[in-house]
């Protein structure tokens, strides 16, 4: 065990801490096992899943760089199990069966990796297309019935404060950001050392937002 303290947010200890009484220990070690509801745990999440790369699909016979599935643990792999829904899994049934049967390949490499490319194009654009369709739900329901999130920062400038916000993976990096001219602050922001992390051997630092607002007495 080590001597850091895993930060918590009071509303998830509170949830947790009502789980615990009602008996719902499933619930309550899913809530303190979920990494996107605890800031360090999250901000490293993201970094890790920003340095990792979307699974593509390549020709192995004029592929020549080695991938690795990350989350299967094997390298490389090819699905072929729902070919109503999936052409490429047509495509994997037909080159299984010739090789069962001992037959030539219906497809040339030159056309398996045309063929990839043009699959990853239309996969990469659905993806797309599909994000930004939840955007605009998230947009509308935002309009008609605000709502408050949790987000922790990533990073900042002078200018912006960037956000990640637990459960909206799919909104785009720009609109996950806060200008700090909408802030109104009197400051620029600041970055310092986070004294309220004790025992900790890990250097943290917290965001500093300053605001001066004059009070106006109407009375009299």
């Amino acid at each position: 065990m080590g001597n850091d303290i895993l930060p918590v947010q009071s509303w998830v200890w509170d949830s947790f801490v009502y789980l615990v009484r009602d008996e719902k220990f499933i619930g309550a070690r899913d809530l303190l096992g979920s990494d996107e509801l605890h800031p360090l745990h999250a901000l490293a999440l993201h970094d890790w899943e920003t340095i990792q790369e979307n699974a593509v699909y390549r020709c192995s016979g004029t592929n020549v760089k080695t991938e690795h599935h990350y989350s299967l643990n094997i390298t490389p792999y090819v699905h072929f199990t729902a070919p109503v829904r999936r052409y490429i899994d047509i495509v994997a049934q037909r080159l299984v069966h010739a090789a069962i049967d001992k037959e030539q390949s219906p497809y040339k490499s030159e056309e398996i990796k045309n063929m990839c490319l043009y699959v990853n194009k239309v996969s990469r654009n659905a993806q797309i297309y599909r994000n930004k369709c939840q955007e605009l739900v998230l947009a509308c329901i935002v309009v008609n019935k605000p709502f408050m999130t949790h987000g922790f920062v990533i990073d900042f400038t002078e200018d912006e404060i960037r956000l990640i916000i637990p459960g909206l993976k799919f909104v785009q990096s720009q609109h996950k950001s806060i200008s700090i001219s909408y802030l109104h602050v009197c400051a620029p922001p600041q970055s310092l050392p986070d004294t309220d992390v004790f025992r900790s051997t890990i250097s943290k630092n917290r965001l500093v937002l300053k605001w001066k607002k004059r009070i106006y007495s109407v009375k009299n």
